[in-house]
């Protein structure tokens, strides 16, 4: 987890100090649900994870059998609290973020063996506004409202943090349209049969010839 807050080596609220802070294994679900130490809590600034605000990110590594094929693949499906999608890394190769959406084909990007996902969540700063001590008590200024200036407390249904994630596989495979258009030469003829099907030259299929370039059967024809 990345904890952006106030950089207690200066006065102007304004800059900020990146703190890292490893979790290790963690069960998929809130931050403020999450077992911190006392420790890892004082290295992001707060006193509780419900005041955390910052880049949370989650990697786990899963393997695909030797029969994965070229035309399998997988949706990844996740669900997450109040965050935003910051990105989605399979196998080294970074998605564009897309918080429009509960799912992305990574199809194309998985192999056979070992295969790595990392998902980047960011949150907004509202769990951060409601702590009281921001890191400037012994600069001579406070900043952070505390709790009780907004909600009271914080909202319990306001929470950031992975939920979950499911692999979704699927099998690509190619349909043949029975109408399909083949081989069909030009002519200027317009001796076909009247019962033959009508395309454009878009595929659509036509109930009479139009204006143009028209197919009949296997014959193109022109219509003036």
């Amino acid at each position: 987890m990345r904890r952006y807050g106030p950089d207690p080596n200066s006065k102007d609220p304004g800059d900020s100090k990146v703190t890292d802070v490893d979790f290790g294994k963690q069960a998929l679900g809130k931050w403020c649900d999450m077992q911190a130490t006392n420790e890892q809590l004082d290295r992001l600034g707060v006193s509780d994870m419900k005041y955390v605000s910052g880049t949370g990110e989650y990697t786990i590594s899963f393997t695909l059998p030797d029969n994965f094929g070229k035309n399998d693949g997988a949706f990844i499906a996740y669900s997450y609290g109040r965050d935003q999608v910051g990105a989605l890394i399979v196998n080294g190769t970074e998605l564009p973020a897309n918080n429009a959406s509960d799912r992305v084909d990574v199809g194309k990007l998985l192999t056979v063996g070992q295969n790595t996902l990392t998902i980047r969540l960011n949150s907004t700063l509202y769990g951060r506004t409601y702590f009281k001590h921001s890191g400037y008590l012994d600069k001579g200024a406070i900043f952070g409202m505390g709790e009780g200036v907004l909600d009271t407390p914080v909202p319990g249904t306001y929470h950031n943090g992975l939920l979950g994630v499911s692999i979704i596989p699927y099998v690509a495979t190619t349909m043949e349209a029975p109408d399909a258009i083949e081989d069909v030469p030009a002519t200027d003829s317009l001796s076909t049969s009247s019962s033959a099907a009508i395309y454009n030259l878009q595929g659509q299929r036509l109930s009479t010839p139009q204006r143009g370039v028209n197919i009949v059967g296997k014959t193109k024809i022109i219509v003036k």
